[in-house]
C-alpha cells in the first residue's frame, strides 16, 4: 500500500482522528504536530512512529520469511532473500534476529552479516544452538563477522543475535547472510518464521 503526505481533518469536527502521513527526513517528521487528542502513523522511509494524542511512539519493523528457503551445493554466502533491511547515512538502528534452520550432518550451516561500510559502531550478541549438540556459542562481535561455522550431528538448529549498529556516511542494505559450511546435495533451509526486527533511535 502507498500513503501519500496527507493533511488531517480537524480534530474538532472528528474527536478521534486518524490520520498517516509520509516523512522524507526524521527532521521533517518531528517538525509535524497533529492537532491535540488525534490518533496517527507516521511512516518514513525505513521507520515508524505513532502518535498516541499526546507524543510519538516508536514503532519496530519486522521482516518474516514467509516461506522455507533451501540452498544447495553451496559454500558461498549470500543474503536471505527476506531477513534484510535498508540502512539510511549517519542513524543509528537496534536489532534482533532469530534463525531457525534445518540441514544435515554432512552440509552443516553458516552465517554472517553485511552491512553498509563505514559503521561507526557496531555489537552485535550471538548465541548459537548447533543441531544435536544443545547450547554451542555467545559471542559479541564488534564487525560485520563472516564464516561462522556451525557444526553438528543432527538437523535443527537455532541462531539468535541483537545488538545496536551506528551507521555511518554510506546507505545501504543490512542482511543475514547463509550457507552451507561443506557443499553437499542434501537441502540446507531457513525456515519460514525466521524474523529479523530493526528500529532507529
Amino acid at each position: 500500500m502507498t500513503i501519500s503526505k496527507y493533511v488531517w481533518p480537524d480534530v474538532r469536527e472528528v474527536p478521534t482522528t486518524i490520520f498517516y502521513y509520509v516523512a522524507d527526513t526524521q527532521a521533517e517528521l518531528f517538525g509535524v504536530f497533529p492537532p491535540q487528542g488525534s490518533l496517527g502513523y507516521v511512516i518514513e522511509s525505513t521507520q515508524a512512529y505513532f502518535f498516541n494524542g499526546n507524543r510519538w511512539h516508536l514503532v519496530d519493523f519486522q521482516e518474516t520469511k514467509s516461506t522455507d528457503e533451501a540452498r544447495v551445493s553451496t559454500t558461498t554466502l549470500a543474503n536471505d532473500s527476506q531477513l534484510k533491511f535498508d540502512m539510511l547515512a549517519n542513524r543509528k538502528y537496534r536489532l534482533a534476529g532469530k534463525v531457525f534452520y534445518d540441514t544435515n550432518a554432512t552440509a552443516d550451516f553458516k552465517f554472517g552479516y553485511a552491512g553498509p561500510a563505514g559503521a561507526t559502531l557496531i555489537r552485535l550478541s550471538r548465541k548459537l544452538v548447533a543441531p544435536g549438540t544443545g547450547f554451542l556459542d555467545v559471542t559479541v562481535d564488534t564487525t560485520y563477522a563472516t564464516e561462522i561455522s556451525v557444526a553438528g550431528s543432527a538437523t535443527t538448529g537455532y541462531i539468535e543475535y541483537d545488538g545496536i549498529i551506528h551507521n555511518g556516511a554510506n546507505a545501504g542494505t543490512f542482511a543475514f547472510q547463509w550457507a552451507q559450511n561443506t557443499s553437499n546435495a542434501g537441502a540446507t533451509t531457513v525456515l519460514a518464521g525466521s524474523s529479523l526486527e530493526h528500529a532507529t533511535f
